[in-house]
């Protein structure tokens, strides 16, 4: 090999090491944002989760008051049925 290959070569060398390094750094600048942001969106989703849960009693509690209403309002108001003969005079 000749003296300049030789150098050709380490700067060959040189050079493929810094870009791996700046690569494996970018790399774990990203891997550290995601985590951050799966962090967050686990947070969001626990939210989101609870007030689903309060959500979901509220709509049962009021099928409740709206079964209850229909059923007293059937027993207080009796059917007032006026045959039609009578409901012209």
């Amino acid at each position: 090999m000749s003296l300049i290959s030789e150098i050709e070569r380490l700067i060959t060398e040189h050079g493929s090491a810094q870009t791996l390094k700046e690569r494996v750094a970018l790399w774990q600048d990203k891997y550290s944002a995601l985590e951050q942001e799966n962090a967050a969106l686990k947070q969001e989703n626990a939210a989101l989760k609870q007030e689903n849960a309060a959500l979901r009693g509220e709509n049962d509690n009021l099928k409740t008051q709206i079964a209850v209403h229909d059923a007293n309002s059937e027993q207080s108001s009796p059917v007032n049925h006026v045959p039609p003969w009578m409901a012209n005079r």
